[in-house]
């Protein structure tokens, strides 16, 4: 590919139509999802779901027959228990402290307590880093068995989630829940 047909390839890209619209008229549902989520009685406590014997498999079956998928999954416990992108708050002792998303919320939770690094346990990794202090010039470095007491301590939480299809309206609320939440492992600070 010579300069031109290069400075031609990208004018064509960025000229493409933007994938996603989401319309940010009607954020009321914003609202009702976060009271959703704030309600006890819709968190799953991570052991029940997720613990060392448990697999994603196995999480599927436990939170599709609850009551809380009933009110959180409505529209998806009419199906075969699958898993499905959306947004999940963890929560000690009902208070919220970290709001992430996944294209699959369960496998997502299940690394975060079952994966061994600081990219697959990313918020187990911040929590370690925030409370041993280890200096390391990597996260690579980080010591996995101190990732692993976060993640031991992290089975006794809970945890509530929403599916939510729309790339964009996703990427949006991400933030919303973090800032009405005020979750203290959100920051979205630029690197």
């Amino acid at each position: 590919m010579n300069d031109k047909q290069l400075d031609e390839a990208i004018v064509a890209l960025l000229n493409q139509k933007r994938v996603g619209d989401f319309p940010f008229s009607n954020l009321e549902t914003f609202s009702e999802r976060i009271k959703l989520l704030k309600n006890s009685k819709n968190h799953f406590t991570v052991n029940d779901i997720l613990g060392y014997t448990k697999g994603v498999a196995k999480a599927k079956d436990l939170i599709f027959e609850s009551d809380q998928a009933k009110a959180l999954l409505p529209d998806l416990c009419e199906l075969e228990p699958a898993d499905f992108k959306g947004l999940y708050v963890w929560f000690n002792d009902g208070k919220p402290f970290y709001v992430g998303i996944a294209k699959n919320v369960i496998t997502r939770l299940a690394q975060h307590i079952k994966q061994p690094n600081h990219n697959s346990a990313s918020m187990a990794y911040k929590v370690a880093s925030r409370i041993f202090e280890v200096e390391v010039d990597t996260r690579a470095e980080f010591p996995k068995e101190k990732i692993k007491r976060i993640q031991h301590w992290l089975l006794d939480q809970q945890v509530a989630f929403v599916p939510i299809a729309d790339n964009d309206e996703l990427a949006a609320f991400e933030i919303f829940a973090a800032i009405k939440l005020k979750t203290v492992l959100n920051s979205f600070e630029t690197h």
